[in-house]
């Protein structure tokens, strides 16, 4: 009997914890500012309170993150990762908006504002150890820099110094390399590379 009410209890256990983990939570809009966001689950509990980001997905769901727009308490227009239970994961590049997935691949700021990327289940799978990185616009290559300066690419971001920074950069003769989405370096870092003539360099080698 005991060992019965015992298999009972462990099964009850295991679907409620599959339940917490799986559940998907639903975006609800402040009565007074549209913009101002919120998100409950299926059963009307509050998960992510009303006050820390704006805009973001419909819903979030266990198998996918949530990019949302933090209002506070981040770096001003920051995005951010967010999964299921309102936890944030990591911040996203972004310039005129957050960055898109590329090849099931989205790039992420770490520490130092260091590039890296993750998937879209939240994993990080290449660290953070790139100053600047380029999306896998094609899912086959990234290319990144080998001589960049620190924050190069918030810098360039920002239209007012673009020439500026450009023209002290180029000084700089920085080099660039591609990895493939694995973090792999697939072609050594060189002088100045356009993203197409790596690619099509990293091509010519798979033949």
């Amino acid at each position: 009997m005991d060992m019965k009410f015992f298999c009972i209890a462990f099964v009850i256990l295991i679907i409620s914890t599959k339940s917490a983990t799986s559940q998907t939570i639903y975006k609800i809009s402040h009565p007074i500012d549209l913009e101002n966001h919120a998100y409950v689950d299926s059963a009307g509990v509050l998960i992510i309170p009303f006050g820390k980001f704006y805009n973001g997905p419909d819903m979030i769901k266990d198998s996918t993150i949530g990019i949302l727009w933090s209002m506070k308490g981040k770096e001003p227009g920051g995005f951010w990762a967010v999964n299921n239970k309102g936890q944030e994961l990591f911040q996203i590049v972004h310039k005129d908006g957050p960055d898109e997935f590329h090849g099931g691949l989205i790039r992420i700021y770490g520490k130092d504002n260091l590039m890296g990327f993750a998937n879209m289940k939240g994993e990080i799978v290449i660290s953070p150890r790139y100053v600047f990185v380029s999306p896998f616009y094609d899912g086959i290559i990234a290319t990144f820099c080998e001589g960049c300066p620190a924050n190069y690419y918030k810098t360039i971001s920002k239209v007012s110094v673009l020439e500026k920074e450009e023209a002290k950069i180029s000084e700089m003769k920085p080099k660039f390399g591609a990895i493939d989405r694995q973090g792999k370096v697939v072609i050594e870092p060189t002088n100045a590379k356009r993203y197409d003539e790596l690619k099509k360099e990293y091509l010519s080698r798979k033949k």
